[in-house]
């Protein structure tokens, strides 16, 4: 599912917008007050960050600096 989430997000249908970090595709899923990043694994597994009281530079900054190959290799 998350890989259908970050195709449809390349291709336009999805509210989402698509991103990268590190080697991992994403979806930007951010509104006003809300932001919420998610990654699809090659496992098939979703990892989201989400807050409501950090900006969403700070949340991607975050993400970029989270160890998200290492967390995949754990799974």
């Amino acid at each position: 599912m998350a890989s259908a989430l970050s195709a449809m997000a390349q291709f336009g249908m999805s509210p989402g917008k698509a991103i990268r970090v590190q080697r991992y595709k994403g979806t930007d899923l951010s509104e006003d007050d809300f932001t919420q990043l998610q990654f699809a694994l090659k496992n098939g597994a979703v990892l989201s960050f989400e807050s409501s009281d950090v900006p969403r530079d700070e949340v991607l900054s975050f993400a970029e600096s989270f160890p998200l190959a290492e967390i995949e290799q754990a799974l």
